[in-house]
């Protein structure tokens, strides 16, 4: 009776210890797609996300409130945002004169904002 005692012990840590690793292994799984794609975040929060413009990469920086943009200085490229980009498909790129950086319009929040993007 003490050896079967003893065996369903030593079999339920095997098991707890192998359910630990399978909990470990899946969330280091989970953090490495994250860093792989544009769900990964800065350490602000924020989502790391992309664009490739004219063969160059530009790497969001912020979200701008729409007032606060010269929109005497905003034109647009004439381009949306492809596979090949780190962001929502689809989406058209504009370009603002003053700094050269990128602006996608972001209507994910309440009130119009413009995800910046800047060369890296």
């Amino acid at each position: 009776m003490k050896r079967l005692t003893g065996r369903f012990a030593v079999a339920s840590l095997v098991l707890i210890g192998l359910t630990a690793c399978g909990e470990e292994e899946a969330q280091e799984t989970e953090v490495a797609a994250a860093e792989d794609t544009h769900e990964a975040e800065t350490g602000g929060g924020l989502p790391v996300t992309w664009i490739v413009h004219e063969g160059d990469k530009y790497t969001f920086i912020e979200i701008v409130p729409k007032e606060d943009i010269d929109m005497e200085q905003v034109v647009s490229t004439g381009t949306f945002t492809n596979m090949g980009d780190g962001m929502k498909f689809g989406e058209e790129i504009l370009q603002y004169e003053k700094d050269g950086s990128l602006f996608v319009i972001d209507n994910t929040g309440p009130t119009e904002q413009w995800a910046k993007f800047t060369l890296k």
